[in-house]
């Protein structure tokens, strides 16, 4: 009886330390998510735009790379108003952002 406890205690020392193994990677993919959403936002800010539907991809891109790409599907309120007003735009001027908008801030909530 005494060997089947101490297999037992070894058995869960090892699921112990694969669980803390495991939990050690996911916050690896988490952190390198969130770094690289967050330099992919600095490179789409540094975006030059002279047209509404440029400035609709660039508007649509800040609120996906701050916040869906980052593992929240939570918007503030701004985030929520800037996909409604490019949702709420016609494609033909607006681009394909606003489908985009329409889909990723209002089409799946």
């Amino acid at each position: 009886m005494l060997s089947s406890i101490s297999g037992t205690d070894v058995l869960q020392d090892s699921l112990s330390t694969k669980a803390a193994q495991e939990n050690l990677i996911w916050s690896n993919i988490q952190n390198t998510r969130d770094n690289t959403a967050t330099l992919l936002d600095i490179d789409n800010s540094n975006i030059a735009v002279s047209a509404v539907f440029e400035d609709n991809e660039k508007k649509v891109n800040e609120v996906y790379l701050n916040s869906i790409a980052k593992g929240n599907a939570d918007y503030t309120a701004d985030q929520l108003a800037i996909l409604q007003f490019v949702a709420g735009q016609c494609p033909w001027d607006g681009g394909n952002a606003v489908f985009r908008a329409w889909y990723v801030g209002l089409g799946t909530k």
